[in-house]
């Protein structure tokens, strides 16, 4: 087989064709920084693909045409498959549904995933567990009234939930408790201890609950001896964030970083950043600042979380959660003038303290500082920040233009986005 498209020495069978696109297109992989392009991309290369074998007079069946849909699918193309599905005139099988349903529920369209059950229903396919777990993973959380009405209707045609259901289920409700006294009900059996902490943990991250993630922290500990890890971890400075606690997320990271130090010296590791001065906010004058000010009303991490594990090292994420902790305290409106430099103090610090650790280079994290400097109008350090970034090479994502032209007092422009 030649690529020009795909010249074929033989024509092809419906499961062969599925099978070059399984094993063309299954490696391709659609990261947030380049989902769109890529995306685009690898549909167009697909389809050219589909096109030229059509034309070779390869059979395109049902196998064929299914790998072609939830390629685009998981591209998060749904509107794109659909259209390549009324092209191809294919009668539907048993998944050609489901594989839709799954694809606008990661486009997080519940109407259209209601409307592919109903087609679904029209061609005389009964629903399965596969389209409920769809529409729950489509709804906009909370969304405890719809949950209920699934958890009905599977009780009535006697379709067992699994452990998929458990999960999406736990993430409609609008609080902990709420999931707490679910999963007793309803789930325990479906899912393991460990699993059903992760669920709780993402839900109490989202209601800014940092007691339930301390305490679920302290009983792995206590029970397996496990220390958290950076997910764990990451989710509680993301707790920390929704209450804009931004000195209990610089306790935390200082504690990451040097648990991560520690462990690099033990292992003969030269030290992240020992080659480069210190910045001129450190970990220690930062820690120095959040401890002259505890906060009472949650728990303080270092005696609830334990010693982290060198898996419990700093990401991008923990940098990037905490300086949107910054943000989300100039959010507010509730601090004066000095109290909002300090801020973006710390702000800053926690980004120098991410170049330390050689992680800037990630995107988010310039986009959580440029939406600091644009809660405060500061045009100085929002261009310096562009500049960083620009010799980066990282371009700017449509979220950063726009902080950025706030800050600067620019009007937004339209049509194809800047590079600075």
């Amino acid at each position: 087989m030649r690529r020009t498209g795909v010249v074929l020495a033989r024509q092809w069978p419906d499961w062969q064709v599925a099978k070059h696109v399984w094993k063309t297109y299954s490696e391709m992989k659609v990261s947030r920084e380049n989902s769109l392009r890529k995306a685009v991309e690898g549909s167009n290369a697909l389809l050219h693909d589909v096109d030229c074998m059509r034309n070779e007079r390869c059979e395109v069946g049902p196998l064929a045409a299914n790998a072609v849909i939830q390629r685009l699918c998981d591209w998060r193309l749904p509107r794109i498959a659909e259209e390549f599905w009324g092209q191809v005139g294919i009668p539907p099988d048993a998944n050609t549904h489901i594989l839709l349903m799954q694809g606008w529920a990661k486009s997080g369209d519940s109407a259209k995933v209601e409307h592919w059950m109903s087609q679904r229903d029209a061609s005389g396919f009964p629903r399965n567990i596969l389209c409920y777990n769809a529409y729950l993973s489509a709804l906009r959380k909370p969304a405890e009234q719809e949950m209920k009405a699934v958890l009905a209707a599977l009780s009535a045609k006697s379709i067992p939930p699994d452990g998929r259901t458990a999960k999406e289920c736990l993430n409609c409700c609008g609080s902990v408790r709420a999931a707490c006294a679910l999963y007793d009900a309803s789930f325990k059996p479906l899912l393991r201890e460990r699993e059903a902490n992760a669920v709780f943990m993402k839900i109490a991250a989202r209601h800014g609950d940092v007691a339930f993630i301390s305490q679920l922290l302290q009983r792995q500990k206590e029970a397996t001896g496990q220390t958290p890890d950076v997910i764990q971890l990451n989710m509680l400075l993301n707790a920390y964030a929704e209450n804009a606690d931004y000195l209990s997320c610089v306790r935390l990271l200082s504690a990451m970083r040097r648990n991560r130090n520690a462990a690099m010296a033990g292992a003969g590791l030269p030290r992240p950043g020992s080659g480069t001065p210190p910045p001129a906010h450190g970990d220690e004058a930062l820690l120095r600042k959040a401890n002259s000010k505890p906060d009472e009303t949650v728990a303080p991490p270092l005696k609830t979380v334990g010693r982290s594990t060198p898996d419990g090292q700093p990401t991008a994420v923990s940098f990037a959660t905490a300086i949107k902790a910054c943000a989300a305290a100039l959010d507010r409106g509730s601090l004066d003038q000095g109290g909002r430099q300090d801020v973006v103090r710390s702000a800053e610090a926690i980004f120098e303290l991410a170049a330390a650790s050689r992680i800037v280079g990630n995107q988010h994290v310039f986009t959580k500082l440029m939406e600091v400097y644009s809660h405060v109008g500061d045009v100085e350090g929002a261009e310096h920040l562009a500049k960083v970034l620009a010799k980066c090479r990282l371009p700017m994502s449509p979220p950063m233009q726009r902080y950025y032209d706030k800050a600067t007092g620019r009007p937004p422009k339209a049509g194809k986005r800047r590079r600075v």
